[in-house]
């Protein structure tokens, strides 16, 4: 047996690592219910508390939550209602302006409150489904942390596994002691990215306490439905899917009313100044249009990018799966003649679990890109979640 493949092998072990992982913050256990639904287990971080008082929350009950706890949405609320009562304020002081001067600054006054107005249903709709985007992270997130726990688990028992047959080979004189070091120090590597993961996991579940104004260091059974992978790339119309972004855009809305409000105070300018009613100049006012002018251009192109590089990444995570499928099936096949090659005593037991241990690994990755590949497609309908 090549040791020097053996030693290659044990420091080449990796782990499932989710493109979520910043949203994955909590160590947990899963198991699978009746119903097919996957349960991850709460965090052991934070205050002891009484077994009993752990309960299953699902998706649409923590988004429902944070929505309801809010901060953005209750100012949105409140903004609303004194937007509301200003309105009607200038509104009479505009019909009750005894010269054409002070009707134009009031104009362009409620023409800005209008604005606001109009956008605060769609702005406060947007609100709710980034929460619930932020709230998939999450859940997600966790989910291929806590895989990723197993794996480490697996790859430690291996890397110990290995490290007993190093020892004797160290001692027979067939290793030498920098390649035993070389994988000590690899077992303990990963032994500290296992830990790195759970403390990065109890984060997490405080960051959703904290959305759904919890005690951050309440536990729950998070309930994540077992999903199905179904590639939409075929159905999706990119040029429709910009054309929507474009013209229901949040930031964009905002943007564009900005420039309407700067326009109207261009082309006022001129009636307000006669009678000492403003304290801009002509020159700054025109500048703080074409300002945002340009801003909204550029939001526009980017906004473009955007849409057309989440388009792309779904085909690109389309392409990537489908050949993980096939990869997988082909080391399924190659599991069955190292089973043979075991019992012919041509591989060890050691070897068998680690290519078992890769096939793993690669189950894993693929139950977390399908559940990437949900939330890029969110992305991709609501232009709203990427800026």
């Amino acid at each position: 047996m090549d040791k020097k493949k053996i030693l290659c092998a044990v420091l080449a072990g990796s782990v499932l690592v989710s493109s979520n992982v910043v949203y994955a913050d909590r160590l947990s256990s899963i198991g699978s219910s009746k119903d097919g639904e996957v349960r991850v287990i709460g965090s052991p971080y934070g205050n002891d508390q009484d077994e009993n008082a752990v309960t299953d929350l699902t998706i649409e009950d923590a988004v429902a939550k944070a929505i309801s706890y809010s901060r953005n949405i209750k100012n949105m609320d409140e903004s609303f209602e004194i937007a509301e009562i200003e309105q009607k304020m200038t509104r009479y002081a505009w019909q009750s302006a005894s010269d054409a001067t002070a009707n134009i600054t009031y104009a362009i006054a409620l023409r800005n409150l209008t604005n606001n107005l109009k956008n605060y249903d769609s702005n406060k709709e947007a609100e709710k489904e980034k929460i619930e985007y932020n709230i998939k992270q999450l859940f997600y997130g966790l989910k291929d942390a806590e895989r990723s726990i197993e794996l480490y688990d697996e790859s430690i028992e291996l890397s110990k596994r290995q490290l007993k047959i190093y020892d004797v080979m160290l001692k027979v004189g067939k290793m030498s002691q920098i390649q035993y070091n070389e994988a000590v120090t690899a077992c303990q590597t990963l032994e500290a990215n296992k830990l790195s993961l759970e403390n990065s996991i109890a984060s997490a579940y405080r960051s959703l306490n904290q959305l759904m104004g919890e005690n951050i260091n309440k536990k729950y059974n998070i309930v994540v439905e077992d999903m199905e992978y179904k590639p939409v790339s075929s159905e999706l119309d990119l040029d429709a899917a910009i054309t929507k972004a474009l013209s229901s855009n949040s930031t964009l809305k905002g943007l564009s009313d900005s420039v309407d409000v700067a326009k109207m105070s261009v082309d006022t300018y001129g009636y307000r100044a006669t009678t000492g009613e403003t304290n801009s100049n002509k020159e700054s006012l025109v500048s703080q249009y074409e300002q945002a002018s340009r801003g909204l251009a550029d939001t526009k192109t980017a906004l473009t990018s955007g849409v057309t590089a989440i388009y792309d990444n779904i085909k690109n995570a389309e392409n990537t799966y489908q050949q993980n499928v096939l990869k997988l099936n082909d080391m399924e096949n190659e599991l069955k003649l190292k089973e043979t090659q075991l019992k012919l005593g041509k591989i060890t037991q050691i070897e068998l679990d680690q290519y078992k241990y890769s096939i793993e690994q690669l189950k894993a990755q693929q139950e977390s890109a399908v559940r990437s590949y949900e939330l890029l497609v969110m992305q991709f309908n609501n232009s709203n979640l990427i800026m």
